[in-house]
């Protein structure tokens, strides 16, 4: 078991340097990832294979913050933790029923000590493609934008029996990741306000992959 996190760690480096990545709407996006205050990225927990190295690979050419994700504290998402970790990625465990309060804190704490943060909306359990309102209180009081993103693979192995049917590329398989525009939330909201950005994020996520499923399939 104290080999898995080695292992898996190396499997998906050694997969990346296959893959044939396509980046949509990061012109110019490149440079500000030094430049601009901390950033939230979500993705769908079914799409959080190769996410790590939308930042990684980024890392690889500029010298950028930390990156922090919220991993769950089931047992399978403390093995993704550990495989982040030898990925050279932190992760703070909580969710929306354990540990949820403590994880917000945990994960604007990171922010305020300049981490980019990363999070699934929809995790650890579901419904799939449902945004939960803790990200959206999370950029409320870390006063950082939320940046969507969407992931699509020519090829992929998916895992039918997972509750978000996961997947993962094949090798040389090519990759479209696609960044949608940033969403800022302000400060002060009402209950309906909060709502209405949980509803545009959703929205957004599912229009990102609805977009970049359509373009591998050409």
């Amino acid at each position: 078991m104290n080999n898995i996190p080695f292992w898996g760690a190396l499997i998906l480096r050694l997969l990346n340097r296959t893959l044939r990545w396509q980046w949509i709407g990061f012109s110019g996006e490149e440079q500000q990832w030094t430049s601009q205050k901390p950033r939230i990225m979500a993705f769908w927990h079914g799409r959080q294979m190769m996410m790590p190295f939308v930042y990684l690979n980024i890392k690889r050419t500029l010298k950028t913050a930390p990156m922090t994700v919220l991993s769950s504290e089931h047992r399978d998402g403390r093995l993704m933790a550990a495989i982040l970790n030898r990925l050279g990625i932190k992760s703070i465990y909580g969710s929306s029923t354990h540990g949820g309060r403590a994880a917000l804190f945990g994960m604007i704490h990171a922010a305020e000590s300049g981490s980019h943060l990363a999070m699934t909306p929809d995790g650890p359990k579901g419904p799939v493609f449902a945004v939960k309102e803790g990200i959206i209180r999370m950029a409320q009081r870390s006063g950082s934008p939320i940046y969507p993103l969407g992931i699509g693979f020519t090829w992929a192995w998916k895992f039918s029996k997972s509750w978000d049917s996961m997947l993962l590329p094949l090798p040389f398989s090519r990759v479209v990741v696609m960044m949608g525009k940033p969403i800022l939330v302000p400060r002060k909201l009402t209950v309906e306000q909060i709502e209405g950005y949980r509803e545009q994020l959703e929205v957004t996520l599912k229009q990102l992959t609805t977009d970049v499923d359509a373009l591998v399939a050409i």
